[in-house]
Protein backbone atom coordinates (compact mmCIF):
# COMPACT_ATOMS: atom_id res chain seq x y z
CA UNK A 1 0.00 0.00 0.00
CA UNK A 2 2.61 2.63 0.53
CA UNK A 3 3.83 1.95 -2.89
CA UNK A 4 0.47 3.63 -4.26
CA UNK A 5 0.98 7.46 -6.02
CA UNK A 6 -1.03 10.33 -5.07
CA UNK A 7 -1.53 11.34 -8.45
CA UNK A 8 -3.80 13.40 -9.44
CA UNK A 9 -5.33 10.48 -11.97
CA UNK A 10 -8.46 9.27 -10.75
CA UNK A 11 -7.22 6.05 -8.58
CA UNK A 12 -7.41 3.17 -10.26
CA UNK A 13 -8.47 0.89 -7.16
CA UNK A 14 -9.19 0.43 -4.02
CA UNK A 15 -11.71 2.17 -2.10
CA UNK A 16 -14.46 0.50 0.72
CA UNK A 17 -18.39 0.01 0.67
CA UNK A 18 -20.18 1.55 4.50
CA UNK A 19 -23.08 -0.70 5.94
CA UNK A 20 -25.67 0.57 8.50
CA UNK A 21 -23.73 1.91 11.12
CA UNK A 22 -24.48 0.28 14.97
CA UNK A 23 -25.34 3.06 16.98
CA UNK A 24 -23.15 2.96 20.33
CA UNK A 25 -23.17 5.78 22.53
CA UNK A 26 -20.44 7.39 24.88
CA UNK A 27 -21.89 8.97 27.60
CA UNK A 28 -20.76 12.56 29.47
CA UNK A 29 -22.04 14.41 31.83
CA UNK A 30 -21.68 18.23 32.56
CA UNK A 31 -23.57 21.43 34.70
CA UNK A 32 -22.65 24.65 35.23
CA UNK A 33 -24.18 28.35 35.67
CA UNK A 34 -22.26 30.33 33.03
CA UNK A 35 -24.88 32.33 30.13
CA UNK A 36 -26.12 30.16 27.29
CA UNK A 37 -25.29 31.85 23.63
CA UNK A 38 -27.32 33.17 21.17
CA UNK A 39 -28.58 30.77 18.89
CA UNK A 40 -27.41 29.84 15.51
CA UNK A 41 -29.51 30.60 12.58
CA UNK A 42 -27.85 27.59 9.91
CA UNK A 43 -30.77 25.37 8.91
CA UNK A 44 -31.86 22.24 10.80
CA UNK A 45 -30.31 20.19 7.93
CA UNK A 46 -29.28 16.68 9.41
CA UNK A 47 -25.70 15.63 7.63
CA UNK A 48 -25.37 12.19 8.31
CA UNK A 49 -21.72 11.46 9.82
CA UNK A 50 -21.85 9.00 12.67
CA UNK A 51 -20.07 6.13 10.92
CA UNK A 52 -19.19 2.68 11.52
CA UNK A 53 -17.28 0.06 9.80
CA UNK A 54 -19.09 -3.33 8.19
CA UNK A 55 -17.75 -6.15 7.43
CA UNK A 56 -17.36 -6.73 3.61
CA UNK A 57 -15.92 -9.56 1.54
CA UNK A 58 -12.01 -10.23 0.06
CA UNK A 59 -11.26 -11.84 -2.81
CA UNK A 60 -7.50 -12.55 -2.13
CA UNK A 61 -5.14 -10.64 -0.16
CA UNK A 62 -5.39 -7.63 -2.87
CA UNK A 63 -8.87 -5.83 -2.89
CA UNK A 64 -9.92 -2.92 -3.55
CA UNK A 65 -13.00 -0.57 -3.72
CA UNK A 66 -13.15 2.30 -5.62
CA UNK A 67 -17.15 3.40 -5.82
CA UNK A 68 -20.10 3.02 -4.54
CA UNK A 69 -24.02 3.47 -5.86
CA UNK A 70 -27.03 3.14 -3.99
CA UNK A 71 -30.60 3.16 -4.73
CA UNK A 72 -32.07 2.40 -1.58
CA UNK A 73 -31.22 1.79 1.90
CA UNK A 74 -31.37 -2.38 1.34
CA UNK A 75 -29.07 -1.99 -2.86
CA UNK A 76 -26.13 -1.02 -3.19
CA UNK A 77 -23.54 -1.59 -5.40
CA UNK A 78 -19.66 -1.04 -4.75
CA UNK A 79 -16.91 -1.77 -7.25
CA UNK A 80 -12.86 -2.09 -7.72
CA UNK A 81 -10.30 -4.82 -8.29
CA UNK A 82 -8.69 -7.67 -6.66
CA UNK A 83 -4.62 -7.92 -7.34
CA UNK A 84 -3.21 -11.70 -7.28
CA UNK A 85 -1.30 -10.64 -9.80
CA UNK A 86 -2.41 -8.28 -12.61
CA UNK A 87 -6.00 -6.77 -11.00
CA UNK A 88 -9.45 -8.13 -11.98
CA UNK A 89 -12.54 -6.75 -11.35
CA UNK A 90 -14.56 -6.94 -8.41
CA UNK A 91 -18.37 -5.93 -7.59
CA UNK A 92 -19.94 -6.25 -4.43
CA UNK A 93 -23.52 -5.86 -3.45
CA UNK A 94 -25.64 -4.82 -0.47
CA UNK A 95 -28.71 -6.30 0.33
CA UNK A 96 -29.54 -4.16 3.73
CA UNK A 97 -27.90 -6.80 5.72
CA UNK A 98 -24.53 -7.56 4.38
CA UNK A 99 -22.19 -7.61 1.28
CA UNK A 100 -21.41 -10.16 -0.85
CA UNK A 101 -19.37 -10.51 -3.90
CA UNK A 102 -21.40 -10.18 -7.71
CA UNK A 103 -20.12 -12.30 -10.37
CA UNK A 104 -18.29 -9.78 -12.93
CA UNK A 105 -16.87 -10.16 -16.07
CA UNK A 106 -12.43 -9.59 -16.66
CA UNK A 107 -12.30 -9.48 -20.75
CA UNK A 108 -8.74 -8.99 -20.16
CA UNK A 109 -5.44 -10.35 -18.47
CA UNK A 110 -6.29 -6.99 -16.31
CA UNK A 111 -8.83 -5.02 -15.43
CA UNK A 112 -10.28 -1.81 -13.30
CA UNK A 113 -13.18 -0.81 -12.31
CA UNK A 114 -13.21 3.24 -11.35
CA UNK A 115 -16.67 4.31 -10.83
CA UNK A 116 -20.50 2.91 -11.03
CA UNK A 117 -23.93 4.25 -11.31
CA UNK A 118 -27.45 2.87 -10.55
CA UNK A 119 -30.81 3.91 -11.57
CA UNK A 120 -32.92 0.75 -10.07
CA UNK A 121 -31.95 -2.23 -7.92
CA UNK A 122 -32.11 -3.91 -12.33
CA UNK A 123 -30.11 -1.30 -13.93
CA UNK A 124 -26.31 -0.16 -13.20
CA UNK A 125 -23.52 0.58 -15.25
CA UNK A 126 -19.95 0.51 -14.08
CA UNK A 127 -16.93 1.50 -16.30
CA UNK A 128 -12.99 1.45 -15.73
CA UNK A 129 -10.21 0.10 -18.59
CA UNK A 130 -9.36 -3.23 -19.70
CA UNK A 131 -5.30 -3.88 -20.45
CA UNK A 132 -2.36 -6.00 -19.98
CA UNK A 133 -0.90 -4.70 -17.47
CA UNK A 134 -1.52 -1.51 -14.74
CA UNK A 135 0.68 0.47 -17.48
CA UNK A 136 -1.95 3.37 -19.47
CA UNK A 137 -0.52 2.92 -22.70
CA UNK A 138 -2.27 -0.55 -22.45
CA UNK A 139 -5.63 0.29 -21.25
CA UNK A 140 -8.87 0.42 -23.29
CA UNK A 141 -12.19 1.32 -21.98
CA UNK A 142 -14.32 -1.22 -20.21
CA UNK A 143 -18.33 -0.86 -19.34
CA UNK A 144 -19.90 -3.67 -17.14
CA UNK A 145 -23.79 -3.70 -17.33
CA UNK A 146 -26.39 -4.78 -14.36
CA UNK A 147 -29.62 -5.90 -15.26
CA UNK A 148 -30.78 -7.87 -12.61
CA UNK A 149 -28.18 -10.24 -12.40
CA UNK A 150 -26.95 -13.03 -11.64
CA UNK A 151 -23.73 -11.81 -13.09
CA UNK A 152 -22.60 -8.28 -14.88
CA UNK A 153 -21.68 -8.23 -18.39
CA UNK A 154 -18.68 -6.82 -20.05
CA UNK A 155 -18.06 -4.37 -23.39
CA UNK A 156 -15.53 -2.73 -25.12
CA UNK A 157 -16.58 0.58 -26.58
CA UNK A 158 -14.12 1.22 -30.25
CA UNK A 159 -13.38 3.72 -31.55
CA UNK A 160 -10.37 4.89 -28.83
CA UNK A 161 -6.73 3.55 -28.32
CA UNK A 162 -5.19 4.01 -25.07
CA UNK A 163 -7.77 4.97 -22.93
CA UNK A 164 -9.65 4.70 -19.59
CA UNK A 165 -13.00 5.42 -18.01
CA UNK A 166 -12.52 7.12 -14.99
CA UNK A 167 -16.35 8.42 -14.05
CA UNK A 168 -20.25 7.26 -15.16
CA UNK A 169 -23.55 8.85 -13.87
CA UNK A 170 -26.95 7.61 -15.12
CA UNK A 171 -29.72 9.90 -15.29
CA UNK A 172 -32.20 7.34 -16.64
CA UNK A 173 -32.11 3.76 -17.93
CA UNK A 174 -31.46 5.28 -21.37
CA UNK A 175 -29.04 7.92 -20.70
CA UNK A 176 -26.13 7.66 -19.38
CA UNK A 177 -22.41 9.58 -19.79
CA UNK A 178 -18.92 8.12 -18.75
CA UNK A 179 -15.76 10.52 -18.96
CA UNK A 180 -12.14 9.53 -18.79
CA UNK A 181 -8.57 9.95 -20.26
CA UNK A 182 -7.23 9.25 -24.00
CA UNK A 183 -3.57 8.59 -23.48
CA UNK A 184 -1.94 10.54 -25.67
CA UNK A 185 0.62 13.16 -26.00
CA UNK A 186 -0.57 15.21 -24.23
CA UNK A 187 -3.76 13.41 -22.55
CA UNK A 188 -7.04 14.23 -23.45
CA UNK A 189 -10.41 14.14 -21.58
CA UNK A 190 -12.88 11.56 -23.13
CA UNK A 191 -16.35 10.91 -23.17
CA UNK A 192 -19.35 8.44 -24.00
CA UNK A 193 -22.72 8.31 -24.02
CA UNK A 194 -25.77 5.36 -23.97
CA UNK A 195 -28.72 5.73 -24.85
CA UNK A 196 -30.44 2.82 -23.68
CA UNK A 197 -28.74 -0.11 -25.85
CA UNK A 198 -25.72 1.59 -27.04
CA UNK A 199 -22.32 3.39 -26.27
CA UNK A 200 -20.94 6.33 -28.33
CA UNK A 201 -18.21 8.78 -28.57
CA UNK A 202 -19.54 12.51 -27.81
CA UNK A 203 -17.39 15.63 -28.13
CA UNK A 204 -15.18 15.13 -25.91
CA UNK A 205 -14.95 18.71 -25.06
CA UNK A 206 -13.21 21.75 -25.01
CA UNK A 207 -8.97 21.40 -25.59
CA UNK A 208 -6.81 22.07 -23.49
CA UNK A 209 -3.46 20.50 -22.85
CA UNK A 210 -3.26 17.32 -20.91
CA UNK A 211 -6.98 17.32 -19.29
CA UNK A 212 -8.26 14.38 -17.81
CA UNK A 213 -11.83 14.21 -16.76
CA UNK A 214 -12.25 11.91 -12.90
CA UNK A 215 -16.13 12.02 -12.31
CA UNK A 216 -19.16 13.32 -13.78
CA UNK A 217 -22.54 13.64 -12.58
CA UNK A 218 -25.64 13.74 -14.78
CA UNK A 219 -29.22 15.68 -14.08
CA UNK A 220 -30.66 14.63 -17.08
CA UNK A 221 -29.82 13.78 -20.82
CA UNK A 222 -29.34 17.78 -21.53
CA UNK A 223 -27.24 18.62 -17.94
CA UNK A 224 -24.08 16.83 -17.09
CA UNK A 225 -20.92 18.11 -15.12
CA UNK A 226 -17.54 16.59 -15.38
CA UNK A 227 -14.51 17.92 -13.41
CA UNK A 228 -10.70 16.76 -13.53
CA UNK A 229 -7.97 18.90 -13.84
CA UNK A 230 -5.82 20.68 -17.10
CA UNK A 231 -2.31 20.08 -17.22
CA UNK A 232 0.54 17.66 -16.93
CA UNK A 233 0.52 15.60 -13.31
CA UNK A 234 3.80 15.59 -13.32
CA UNK A 235 4.19 19.58 -13.53
CA UNK A 236 1.54 21.73 -12.12
CA UNK A 237 -2.47 20.80 -12.76
CA UNK A 238 -5.40 22.86 -12.34
CA UNK A 239 -8.81 22.67 -11.66
CA UNK A 240 -11.24 21.51 -14.52
CA UNK A 241 -15.20 21.70 -15.06
CA UNK A 242 -16.80 20.90 -18.31
CA UNK A 243 -20.80 21.02 -18.72
CA UNK A 244 -22.61 18.95 -20.83
CA UNK A 245 -26.00 20.34 -22.24
CA UNK A 246 -26.82 17.13 -24.30
CA UNK A 247 -25.03 18.69 -27.34
CA UNK A 248 -21.52 19.61 -26.64
CA UNK A 249 -19.34 20.59 -23.24
CA UNK A 250 -18.67 23.69 -22.53
CA UNK A 251 -15.37 24.66 -20.43
CA UNK A 252 -16.53 26.32 -17.02
CA UNK A 253 -14.49 29.06 -15.20
CA UNK A 254 -13.42 26.91 -11.97
CA UNK A 255 -11.29 28.68 -9.54
CA UNK A 256 -7.76 27.23 -8.75
CA UNK A 257 -6.33 27.82 -4.72
CA UNK A 258 -3.16 28.52 -6.23
CA UNK A 259 -2.09 29.87 -9.98
CA UNK A 260 1.87 28.31 -9.29
CA UNK A 261 0.93 25.16 -7.34
CA UNK A 262 -1.01 21.53 -8.58
CA UNK A 263 -4.89 21.13 -8.12
CA UNK A 264 -6.93 18.30 -8.98
CA UNK A 265 -10.75 17.69 -9.17
CA UNK A 266 -11.54 13.65 -8.70
CA UNK A 267 -15.64 13.55 -8.16
CA UNK A 268 -18.59 15.68 -8.28
CA UNK A 269 -22.45 14.97 -7.40
CA UNK A 270 -25.37 17.66 -8.73
CA UNK A 271 -28.60 18.08 -7.11
CA UNK A 272 -30.61 20.14 -10.52
CA UNK A 273 -28.98 22.50 -12.55
CA UNK A 274 -28.44 25.14 -9.77
CA UNK A 275 -26.45 23.34 -7.03
CA UNK A 276 -23.53 21.05 -7.78
CA UNK A 277 -20.23 20.19 -5.38
CA UNK A 278 -17.22 19.19 -6.67
CA UNK A 279 -14.12 17.62 -4.37
CA UNK A 280 -10.18 16.85 -4.57
CA UNK A 281 -7.01 18.56 -3.63
CA UNK A 282 -4.95 21.42 -3.87
CA UNK A 283 -1.38 21.88 -2.87
CA UNK A 284 -1.02 24.37 -0.28
CA UNK A 285 3.05 25.23 0.50
CA UNK A 286 3.88 21.94 -1.24
CA UNK A 287 1.11 20.13 0.90
CA UNK A 288 -1.74 18.78 -0.63
CA UNK A 289 -4.96 20.55 1.18
CA UNK A 290 -8.93 19.29 0.84
CA UNK A 291 -10.62 21.09 -1.81
CA UNK A 292 -14.02 21.33 -2.42
CA UNK A 293 -15.89 23.86 -5.35
CA UNK A 294 -19.44 24.47 -5.38
CA UNK A 295 -21.82 25.83 -8.20
CA UNK A 296 -24.91 27.84 -7.89
CA UNK A 297 -26.04 27.83 -11.29
CA UNK A 298 -24.10 30.31 -12.80
CA UNK A 299 -20.53 30.15 -11.19
CA UNK A 300 -17.98 28.31 -8.80
CA UNK A 301 -16.49 29.24 -5.87
CA UNK A 302 -14.53 27.61 -3.72
CA UNK A 303 -16.47 28.02 0.08
CA UNK A 304 -14.22 27.87 3.43
CA UNK A 305 -13.23 23.93 4.37
CA UNK A 306 -12.52 22.86 8.01
CA UNK A 307 -8.92 22.04 8.53
CA UNK A 308 -8.38 18.74 8.72
CA UNK A 309 -6.56 16.92 12.05
CA UNK A 310 -3.67 16.00 10.39
CA UNK A 311 -0.72 18.04 8.73
CA UNK A 312 0.53 16.48 5.21
CA UNK A 313 -1.24 15.24 1.84
CA UNK A 314 -5.11 15.68 2.78
CA UNK A 315 -7.09 14.43 0.00
CA UNK A 316 -10.73 14.36 -0.58
CA UNK A 317 -11.67 11.36 -3.47
CA UNK A 318 -15.86 11.32 -3.74
CA UNK A 319 -19.05 13.25 -3.15
CA UNK A 320 -22.95 12.68 -2.86
CA UNK A 321 -25.14 15.39 -2.73
CA UNK A 322 -28.81 14.74 -1.95
CA UNK A 323 -29.72 18.25 -1.78
CA UNK A 324 -28.36 22.18 -1.84
CA UNK A 325 -28.31 21.58 1.99
CA UNK A 326 -26.68 18.36 2.11
CA UNK A 327 -23.64 16.86 1.01
CA UNK A 328 -21.18 14.42 1.93
CA UNK A 329 -17.39 14.14 0.66
CA UNK A 330 -14.88 11.29 2.15
CA UNK A 331 -11.16 10.92 1.28
CA UNK A 332 -8.31 10.34 3.29
CA UNK A 333 -5.38 12.35 5.87
CA UNK A 334 -1.73 11.74 6.02
CA UNK A 335 -0.71 10.51 9.97
CA UNK A 336 2.58 11.13 8.45
CA UNK A 337 4.71 11.25 5.06
CA UNK A 338 3.19 7.83 4.43
CA UNK A 339 0.07 6.21 6.55
CA UNK A 340 -3.39 7.89 6.64
CA UNK A 341 -6.41 7.21 8.13
CA UNK A 342 -9.83 7.96 6.46
CA UNK A 343 -11.81 11.32 6.31
CA UNK A 344 -14.73 12.72 5.35
CA UNK A 345 -16.86 16.30 5.39
CA UNK A 346 -20.92 17.26 5.81
CA UNK A 347 -22.21 20.25 4.18
CA UNK A 348 -25.77 21.33 5.63
CA UNK A 349 -26.15 24.13 3.51
CA UNK A 350 -23.94 26.98 5.14
CA UNK A 351 -20.48 24.93 5.82
CA UNK A 352 -18.46 22.39 5.83
CA UNK A 353 -17.73 20.36 9.04
CA UNK A 354 -15.14 17.52 9.68
CA UNK A 355 -16.59 14.10 10.61
CA UNK A 356 -15.23 11.78 13.04
CA UNK A 357 -13.05 9.05 11.56
CA UNK A 358 -13.85 5.64 11.75
CA UNK A 359 -10.37 3.33 11.24
CA UNK A 360 -9.73 -0.25 11.37
CA UNK A 361 -7.60 -1.13 14.44
CA UNK A 362 -3.38 -0.16 13.51
CA UNK A 363 -1.52 -3.56 12.97
CA UNK A 364 1.37 -4.43 15.08
CA UNK A 365 3.42 -4.22 12.27
CA UNK A 366 2.81 -0.40 12.11
CA UNK A 367 0.80 -0.19 8.79
CA UNK A 368 -1.80 2.15 9.40
CA UNK A 369 -3.53 2.97 6.01
CA UNK A 370 -6.94 3.59 5.09
CA UNK A 371 -9.14 5.27 2.75
CA UNK A 372 -12.38 6.33 1.66
CA UNK A 373 -12.46 6.82 -2.42
CA UNK A 374 -16.47 6.98 -2.95
CA UNK A 375 -19.40 8.12 -1.49
CA UNK A 376 -23.44 7.33 -2.05
CA UNK A 377 -25.98 9.37 0.10
CA UNK A 378 -29.81 7.66 0.03
CA UNK A 379 -31.24 10.55 1.32
CA UNK A 380 -30.72 12.68 5.22
CA UNK A 381 -30.96 9.05 7.14
CA UNK A 382 -28.04 7.02 5.14
CA UNK A 383 -24.97 7.78 3.52
CA UNK A 384 -22.45 4.59 2.10
CA UNK A 385 -18.80 5.11 1.71
CA UNK A 386 -16.43 2.32 -0.15
CA UNK A 387 -12.79 2.19 -0.09
CA UNK A 388 -9.85 -0.05 1.27
CA UNK A 389 -7.38 -0.46 4.27
CA UNK A 390 -4.23 -3.17 5.08
CA UNK A 391 -3.76 -4.73 7.70
CA UNK A 392 -0.30 -5.93 7.14
CA UNK A 393 2.54 -5.26 4.96
CA UNK A 394 1.50 -6.14 1.24
CA UNK A 395 -2.15 -6.56 1.86
CA UNK A 396 -5.25 -4.30 1.23
CA UNK A 397 -8.77 -5.04 1.99
CA UNK A 398 -12.16 -3.69 1.19
CA UNK A 399 -13.35 -1.44 3.80
CA UNK A 400 -17.63 -0.44 4.16
CA UNK A 401 -18.57 1.83 6.73
CA UNK A 402 -21.79 3.79 6.46
CA UNK A 403 -23.19 6.86 8.24
CA UNK A 404 -27.04 7.06 9.51
CA UNK A 405 -29.26 9.19 11.03
CA UNK A 406 -31.39 7.04 13.66
CA UNK A 407 -35.14 6.96 13.90
CA UNK A 408 -36.72 6.48 16.97
CA UNK A 409 -36.62 8.38 20.57
CA UNK A 410 -36.63 8.36 24.19
CA UNK A 411 -38.04 8.66 27.33
CA UNK A 412 -36.54 10.37 30.43
CA UNK A 413 -37.60 9.93 33.94
CA UNK A 414 -37.72 12.25 36.94
CA UNK A 415 -34.99 10.99 38.13
CA UNK A 416 -32.81 10.95 34.80
CA UNK A 417 -32.79 7.57 33.50
CA UNK A 418 -33.21 7.04 29.83
CA UNK A 419 -35.22 4.91 27.97
CA UNK A 420 -34.36 4.24 24.13
CA UNK A 421 -36.55 3.07 21.11
CA UNK A 422 -36.37 2.01 17.69
CA UNK A 423 -32.75 3.19 16.37
CA UNK A 424 -31.49 5.61 18.90
CA UNK A 425 -28.85 5.14 21.05
CA UNK A 426 -28.69 5.23 24.28
CA UNK A 427 -25.45 7.90 25.35
CA UNK A 428 -25.92 7.85 29.83
CA UNK A 429 -28.21 9.09 32.36
CA UNK A 430 -28.27 10.84 35.73
CA UNK A 431 -30.14 7.63 36.97
CA UNK A 432 -27.32 6.41 39.38
CA UNK A 433 -26.78 10.40 39.98
CA UNK A 434 -28.19 12.22 43.67
CA UNK A 435 -30.05 15.20 42.06
CA UNK A 436 -30.95 17.95 43.78
CA UNK A 437 -33.82 18.61 41.52
CA UNK A 438 -35.78 15.90 39.97
CA UNK A 439 -35.17 16.70 35.63
CA UNK A 440 -38.40 17.66 33.62
CA UNK A 441 -37.28 17.76 30.19
CA UNK A 442 -34.97 16.30 27.75
CA UNK A 443 -33.66 18.04 23.93
CA UNK A 444 -31.85 15.74 21.15
CA UNK A 445 -28.79 16.91 18.92
CA UNK A 446 -29.92 17.38 14.92
CA UNK A 447 -27.70 13.90 14.44
CA UNK A 448 -29.22 12.16 17.25
CA UNK A 449 -25.79 11.62 18.83
CA UNK A 450 -26.74 12.94 22.08
CA UNK A 451 -29.08 15.12 23.97
CA UNK A 452 -29.58 17.10 27.30
CA UNK A 453 -31.60 16.74 30.43
CA UNK A 454 -32.67 19.67 32.82
CA UNK A 455 -34.11 19.54 35.68
CA UNK A 456 -36.25 22.34 37.57
CA UNK A 457 -33.72 24.02 38.96
CA UNK A 458 -32.38 24.63 35.27
CA UNK A 459 -29.37 22.57 35.70
CA UNK A 460 -28.11 20.76 32.30
CA UNK A 461 -26.37 17.28 31.81
CA UNK A 462 -25.18 16.86 28.64
CA UNK A 463 -24.51 13.44 27.11
CA UNK A 464 -23.23 12.17 23.51
CA UNK A 465 -22.18 14.80 21.24
CA UNK A 466 -24.10 17.70 23.47
CA UNK A 467 -22.27 20.66 24.31
CA UNK A 468 -22.56 22.38 27.50
CA UNK A 469 -23.74 25.49 27.08
CA UNK A 470 -24.66 26.63 30.61
CA UNK A 471 -27.34 26.44 33.38
CA UNK A 472 -29.46 27.96 35.97
CA UNK A 473 -28.43 25.83 38.18
CA UNK A 474 -26.86 28.08 40.65
CA UNK A 475 -29.71 31.36 39.98
CA UNK A 476 -32.45 31.41 42.13
CA UNK A 477 -35.35 31.15 40.01
CA UNK A 478 -39.13 33.15 40.41
CA UNK A 479 -40.56 29.34 39.01
CA UNK A 480 -39.12 26.53 38.77
CA UNK A 481 -37.53 25.34 34.87
CA UNK A 482 -40.31 22.95 32.94
CA UNK A 483 -39.32 22.29 29.65
CA UNK A 484 -36.59 22.82 27.26
CA UNK A 485 -35.50 22.88 23.32
CA UNK A 486 -32.67 22.67 20.80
Amino acid sequence: MPGKADVVLKRAVGLLMVSIMALAGLAFAATGASAVPTGSSSPRTVVPGRWSVVPSPNVTTDNYLDGVSCVSSTFCMAIGADSPTNAHTLIQEWNGTSWSVVPSASPAPANKLQSVSCVTTSFCIAVGYDGVDNLPNDQVPLVEQWTGGPSWTASTPTGHGTAAFNGVSCASTTSCVAVGADWGTPNQAFAWSFNGSSWAAIDPGPSTSGNVLNGVSCVNASFCVAAGFSGSYLTTTQPLVEQWDGTSWTLAASPSPSPTESAALQSVSCVGTSFCSAVGFGQTTGYDAPLVEQFDGSTWSIPSTPSMPRTTNNHLYGVSCVSPTLCVAVGRAHTNSTNYVTDAMGWNGTAWTLQPPVNPAVTPSGNDFAQLAGVSCVDSQLCVAAGDWSPGAGIDQTLAQSAINPSGYWLVASDGGIFSFGGTAFHGSTGAIALNKPVVGMAATPDGGGYWLVASDGGIFSFGDAVFYGSTGAIALNKPVVGMAD
